[in-house]
């Protein structure tokens, strides 16, 4: 892989969809979840299982903060996750920690619909739980620019020879419900 397909999510920022416990976002090949943890939150104090359908995240011994099925298939054993000091907060108070979860999404990143997926055809999240979508699931503005980073990253890796990262595209996306289209 060349820089630019490398980085290209580093570049061209990513698509934050905001939830109770943090936030999660996509790329084409991987779902990340950052879950704001307590101060002094320990890595044995953590548990995080994933099964290709499935994840339950605690943390402390107490209530599950992440538990069902996820929204398509993930490769399970290609699941990583590490625990971070959380960047100051602007008011000066305490820093917490941060939880990144990083998922695989089944077809990792092959162009095109994936074999046994059975999310959205192009590989894009709606949210991170079946069902959920209301709780944990991104919003039709930030589906829509969920969709044309994913979009734009898909060109990336087919033109490795251009870089995408700051193109915008005037593709229209009548498939979401209520940003216009049919």
């Amino acid at each position: 892989m060349g820089d630019k397909e490398c980085y290209f999510d580093e570049r061209s920022g990513k698509v934050e969809c905001p939830v109770a416990w943090g936030t999660w976002w996509q790329t084409v090949a991987e779902v990340h979840l950052e879950l704001d943890v307590a101060a002094g939150t320990k890595s044995k104090m953590v548990t995080v299982q994933v099964t290709p359908s499935t994840i339950c995240v605690s943390v402390g011994g107490g209530a599950p903060v992440i538990q069902g099925q996820l929204f398509d298939k993930v490769v399970a054993d290609e699941t990583l996750w590490t625990l971070e000091d959380a960047p100051k907060p602007p008011d000066g108070g305490e820093r917490g920690r941060l939880l990144h979860i990083v998922l695989t999404k089944l077809g990792g990143g092959r162009l095109g619909p994936k074999k046994g997926q059975t999310g959205g055809g192009e590989g894009l999240w709606d949210a991170i739980l079946r069902g959920e979508g209301e709780r944990w699931g991104a919003d039709l503005l930030t589906l829509h620019q969920m969709r044309q980073k994913l979009d734009l990253e898909r060109f990336q890796m087919e033109n490795p020879g251009f870089d995408f990262s700051s193109a915008k595209l005037s593709k229209c996306y009548d498939s979401v419900p209520g940003l216009g289209g049919s």
